[in-house]
């Protein structure tokens, strides 16, 4: 959590249930993924400089 400034284990569950609650995640056999792969490419390429090649 200190690595990628998460704040506290607190703030990152009650994030988690946001964003399932909003529909931006979804659990899957204790994996978390994104509902819209769309979505997942932009945060990648915003917050992780990650881009995306074919």
């Amino acid at each position: 959590m200190q690595k990628h400034a998460l704040g506290t284990p607190r703030n990152v569950s009650k994030n988690k249930t946001i964003l399932i609650n909003s529909d931006i995640i979804q659990e899957d056999n204790k994996r978390y993924e994104f509902v819209d792969p769309a979505f997942e490419l932009w945060l990648k390429k915003q917050y992780l400089n990650q881009s995306y090649t074919t």
